[in-house]
């Protein structure tokens, strides 16, 4: 039995390799067709590697393209982020420029000249802040410094091309004030603190807190009704005066722009600093 198979698998193959001789000498598009055959079987695994490798080359292209993208997305998105963060910068920069621009325009005495400059430092232990503007920008000593929000300090150093303000909070510092409703006067004398101390104020006086302290000008360094500082306590004492202490109505810490008031006057003196 198991012979029989080997003849009849024998015969086949014999078969088959007559039939190729046979189509290696017909010739078929001047091709001999065992050729044809040949292509014909081959074909379906031809255009399926060949479709392979053009899925291959796409895919190296989209992952390419990907990335690219994907670089260029987070580029665009960093830029953005800068914008965006440049943007509100400026809107801060312009609120300050305006609520300072809004009390000089309430104030005559400071419309002969005032000049926005960048603060670059600040140490608010020392009472101290640095502005970028000195004697190149026509700042010098003892010139007002304004915020959007009220009174910061005043010029005490200058270079050319920067300048140091004592801050409304540093120890020693001194500034002539008043009540705003009843013009009740005083001096408001920084701590090193956030807390000022108003002295002088009559221990028969009526002050109520929260009262907004302005400057008054008679310390002539100072134009008067700026805003300076909130009362926060009042207290009696053993003495003929109230201790009185306040809080400056700038945030010292969270200043980016400043207005330095280089030239102002009262009326009945012709002083100009």
């Amino acid at each position: 039995m198991l012979h029989n198979r080997r003849r009849v698998v024998q015969a086949a193959l014999i078969w088959l390799l007559l039939e190729l001789v046979a189509a290696a000498q017909v010739q078929r598009d001047r091709e001999p067709l065992v050729f044809v055959w040949v292509h014909t079987l081959a074909r379906p695994f031809t255009a399926a590697a060949g479709a392979v490798y053009r899925c291959a080359v796409d895919l190296s292209w989209g992952i390419r393209d990907t990335s690219r993208l994907i670089g260029e997305n987070a580029l665009l998105q960093r830029k953005l982020e800068e914008a965006t963060m440049r943007q509100q910068l400026l809107e801060r920069d312009v609120a300050s420029l305006r609520g300072a621009l809004t009390i000089a325009s309430d104030i005559p005495s400071l419309a002969r000249g005032c000049v926005v400059v960048p603060c670059t430092y600040r140490n608010l232990g020392t009472g101290l802040m640095e502005i970028s503007a000195g004697t190149r920008s026509g700042l010098g000593r003892d010139m007002p410094v304004l915020s959007a929000t009220g009174l910061v300090g005043r010029i005490v150093r200058v270079s050319e091309s920067v300048s140091w303000v004592e801050l409304v909070i540093r120890p020693g510092s001194a500034i002539a004030v008043r009540t705003a409703p009843g013009g009740l006067p005083g001096l408001l004398v920084g701590t090193g603190s956030g807390e000022l101390h108003l002295e002088y104020v009559p221990s028969r006086a009526h002050v109520l807190l929260d009262t907004e302290l302005v400057s008054s000008g008679a310390d002539g360094v100072y134009p008067p009704g700026i805003p300076v500082a909130r009362v926060s306590s009042v207290r009696e004492s053993a003495g003929p005066f109230l201790e009185v202490r306040a809080r400056a109505v700038v945030t010292l810490d969270a200043l980016d722009l400043v207005m330095v008031v280089t030239s102002w006057h009262t009326h009945g003196s012709a002083e100009t600093r």
